[in-house]
């Protein structure tokens, strides 16, 4: 998924304090595979728990596997997991997330928050190119718009947040946060990232439609993202 490439690639400058913490269950499924690699959605808390399991036997960490907390991945390297459907377990204390992949009620609690939308694919067939799957052959052309939608309520916080060790609060935080996903984008498009052939930031600017009636401070950085896939699909 995008969004999960993108939670751990987009400097993220909001301190812990800040967004607080909480207990955090994911599932993976092994695969008989030395080595195997998994990705963890969240970032762990400093301090916090951090416990592995396989079909119900906890792992030692630097033993049966590594955890990476600026990747976000599980190696293992001690243990090989065997083939199952969500056969390891893994419980941690994990920063709140501010990454989603939806628009929030007017209610939420959320915020600051970042959210990544689908805007929209392009398909190309592969004649214009042709690419080699990671499993099945050449594929499909795609062209992905992705909008990131940073918001917070104006005046929500008792007092400011520390966002890459300035205190910010309203659009100022808003701002800086979408600059520096913008300068993110800017900055690694060659060579670019993952599976992306190329991207591209083609539009970077402040919503006012949220801010009167609902008191949301909105910046939208909206981005297209190529590849070649063989599933259609990103």
């Amino acid at each position: 998924m995008v969004r999960h490439y993108l939670t751990f690639n987009i400097t993220d400058p909001l301190s812990e304090a800040s967004r607080g913490s909480s207990t955090f269950t994911q599932y993976f499924s092994g695969t008989n595979a030395a080595g195997q690699i998994n990705y963890v959605e969240r970032k762990q808390a400093t301090g916090g728990r951090f416990t592995v399991s396989v079909a119900g036997v906890e792992k030692t960490s630097g033993v049966d596997y590594t955890y990476s907390n600026t990747t976000g991945e599980i190696t293992w390297t001690g243990h090989t997991p065997a083939s199952g459907t969500d056969n390891i377990m893994l419980i941690m204390t994990a920063i709140k997330p501010w990454i989603y992949d939806d628009n929030p009620n007017v209610d939420t609690v959320h915020f600051p928050r970042i959210s990544v939308l689908d805007a929209g694919t392009e398909h190309v067939d592969s004649g214009m190119g042709i690419y080699q799957s990671y499993n099945t052959g050449p594929g499909q052309y795609l062209t992905r718009r992705l909008k990131i939608i940073v918001r917070d309520r104006r005046n929500a916080h008792p007092s400011t947040f520390t966002y890459g060790s300035v205190h910010l609060l309203n659009y100022d935080l808003v701002q800086a946060i979408a600059q520096n996903i913008k300068a993110y984008f800017n900055t690694s498009a060659s060579p670019p990232k993952w599976k992306f052939w190329r991207w591209l930031v083609v539009r970077d600017e402040r919503i006012y439609s949220e801010e009167d009636v609902d008191g949301i401070l909105r910046h939208d950085v909206t981005v297209d993202v190529s590849l070649y896939d063989s599933e259609g699909a990103i």
